[in-house]
């Protein structure tokens, strides 16, 4: 077994023992286990039910979605975190930079403005006209 399989194994069955403890089946501990999908996610899921000892399996399920929901606005602050990184690395890039210089020979009466501007309190980005402002 490795020791990523191990994480989970434990994980789980700290899961099975605090729900057998509250009277439950220790298929709904496989099941909790299944949804949160992460060791942590298992994990808090075991803390809230020994901290808290919920009387019903609804707020035990309750508890399950919240904890995923959780999991899931994570993963996504941490994708778009990634992805408005790779963003503002081709902003900067030579590539891009090129691209601006090639297409500012086109538009001799326009400049190409790369950091943020101002017009009546708008923020703005581009082509910044030479004969209007």
């Amino acid at each position: 077994m490795t020791e990523n399989q191990r994480i989970w194994a434990d994980s789980r069955d700290r899961l099975i023992r605090a729900v057998s403890s509250l009277g439950y089946p220790k298929e709904l501990a496989e099941l909790l286990a299944r949804e949160l999908r992460s060791p942590r996610a298992i994990d808090r899921m075991t803390s809230y039910l020994v901290g808290v000892r919920p009387p019903t399996m609804e707020m035990i399920v309750d508890e399950m979605l919240a904890i995923r929901a959780d999991t899931e606005a994570w993963r996504a602050k941490i994708e778009s975190r990634e992805a408005q990184a790779g963003y503002n690395n081709w902003l900067r890039s030579e590539e891009r930079m090129e691209a601006v210089t090639d297409f500012q020979e086109d538009i001799p009466d326009h400049t190409i403005v790369t950091e943020p501007y101002f017009i009546d309190g708008i923020v703005c980005v581009g082509l910044k006209s030479k004969v209007n402002r």
